[in-house]
Order: structure tokens, then C-alpha cells, then sequence
């Protein structure tokens, strides 16, 4: 999909394509054309599909929990590439997806149900402290 909607004032282009759609939510990939400040996070929110995490520009109330489970904002930059400023050179850096990310996927896989751990007879929400 193509979200082209003006951000400040400015043309803002975001590119998006599902990679995978869960219970209560979907992974996308998403390119930015034109590198406004907060982007992804202010586009997908005047959409009403927030980015899981969000809370400076979602400003309404979430459709389930699962937001409640995450580490953080859940964006990750895989790949940038940009021009070096001096040389002109073209600079390409990728990053695996952090493990944060990769367990809160997880998270989602088993159906966005935190696991329940038990210590001392209680049962605690493994993911109650946000620091999986």
C-alpha cells in the first residue's frame, strides 16, 4: 500500500506491504520516501492502525492490550541507506531485528497471551515489567 498525506506541511510518501497478520495485529514492511520527523508513527495513526507502543500520537484507546505487553515503540530500522554528506558515496547499513522485537513476535505467534509464570504460588504475567 501507499500512504501520501502532507505531515507539518511537507509531502510525506510511506510505502507499506503486510508481511504478516496476527490475532490482534499485523507486521508490516515500510519504506519512507520522504523522511519526515515521526513518520511511520503519525501516518499509521491518522490511519487508526498505530504503531503497537504508540502513545504520543495515538491518543485513543487501543482496540485490545496487546500495546500493554510491549518492550517499546515496536519500529526497527533493517535497512538505511543514504548518501555520505562529503564524498557522496553511498552508505548501506542493516541490522537484525533486536531481541526485544524478536520475542515480542514471539509473543504475537502464541496469540498476543502473555505466559504465566509461577514463584511462590502466585502466578505472574511474564511480561508484567515491559522488559521482556
Amino acid at each position: 500500500g501507499k500512504i501520501n498525506f502532507p505531515l507539518d506541511g511537507e509531502e510525506a510518501i510511506t510505502n507499506f506491504k503486510v508481511l504478516k497478520i496476527f490475532q490482534n495485529t499485523t507486521l508490516l514492511e515500510v519504506e519512507i520516501l520522504t523522511g519526515r520527523k515521526h513518520q511511520i508513527r503519525k501516518h499509521f495513526s491518522l490511519l487508526n492502525y498505530p504503531v503497537v507502543g504508540e502513545f504520543k500520537y495515538w491518543k485513543r484507546k487501543f482496540r485490545n492490550d496487546l500495546h500493554l505487553f510491549a518492550p517499546r515503540i515496536m519500529l526497527h530500522a533493517e535497512l538505511v541507506v543514504f548518501p555520505h554528506p562529503v564524498s557522496g558515496k553511498t552508505i548501506k547499513v542493516e541490522v537484525p531485528l533486536f531481541e526485544d522485537f524478536k520475542n515480542y513476535l514471539e509473543f504475537l505467534e502464541r496469540g498476543g497471551n502473555p505466559p504465566k509464570i509461577n514463584v511462590q504460588g502466585k502466578y505472574l504475567n511474564l511480561y508484567q515489567d515491559r522488559s521482556f
